[in-house]
């Protein structure tokens, strides 16, 4: 089963892709310094075609933007698998929906003034980002497909949101410092499957990258 996170921005500011991948390379390495686990991550990433295998090379000085046809694909170095992130146009009827009361799926959700600038902003742009993982994926991406969908959040001063178990669902929608702390966090899970699956990931890599030094 694939899941996916969707960002919606905040302002219309589309961040470079070199923007992208060295934020998101900082936040993993937190992450990963968080948990004890001693190893770097690296992104790349390419434009493939939707609908055959064409692939493109990315100027990582050019923005984070590309045709519909297109979808970025984001992988780590070394590392089988990736995530591919993909443009979505926002219809009038989903466009109206995000209002205040996209929070009235998640009762304890205080409306902010951050998330009602990210209301009005998507609404007026009418576009998002989302990235989609696939199952079987390396804990590595599993990991990195949520801190890329922070990264762009946090460049465009939007939030992210996920409504189909790519994270626990009363947590969205999130802003992305909020976002970062309980990702992938055992202790922070609100339920015990996904405690077990962050708990799971961060084993693997700390078993893999501690063999890895010897």
């Amino acid at each position: 089963m694939a899941t996916t996170f969707d960002v919606y921005p905040g302002d219309d500011y589309i961040p470079s892709f070199l923007e992208l991948k060295t934020l998101t390379e900082l936040k993993l390495q937190r992450y990963l310094r968080q948990h004890g686990i001693k190893a770097k991550l690296e992104i790349s990433v390419r434009l493939n075609l939707i609908d055959n295998s064409s692939t493109q090379r990315v100027n990582l000085n050019s923005p984070a933007w590309w045709e519909e046809n297109q979808y970025a694909w984001f992988t780590l170095e070394g590392i089988a698998g990736g995530t591919g992130a993909y443009l979505l146009s926002l219809d009038e009827e989903f466009r109206q929906s995000l209002s205040s009361d996209w929070t009235s799926d998640h009762p304890g959700l205080q409306p902010t003034p951050e998330l009602a600038q990210v209301y009005t902003t998507a609404r007026s742009l009418g576009r998002s980002w989302y990235f989609r993982r696939s199952a079987g994926q390396p804990a590595e991406i599993n990991i990195a497909y949520g801190f890329l969908a922070s990264a762009l959040a946090e460049l465009t001063n939007g939030v992210v949101y996920s409504d189909d178990s790519a994270w626990d669902f009363a947590r969205f929608p999130a802003l992305p410092h909020d976002f970062d702390t309980w990702y992938m966090n055992p202790e922070a899970a609100l339920r015990s499957d996904y405690a077990k699956w962050a708990s799971d990931c961060l084993t693997s890599l700390a078993e893999k990258y501690r063999s890895s030094e010897q």
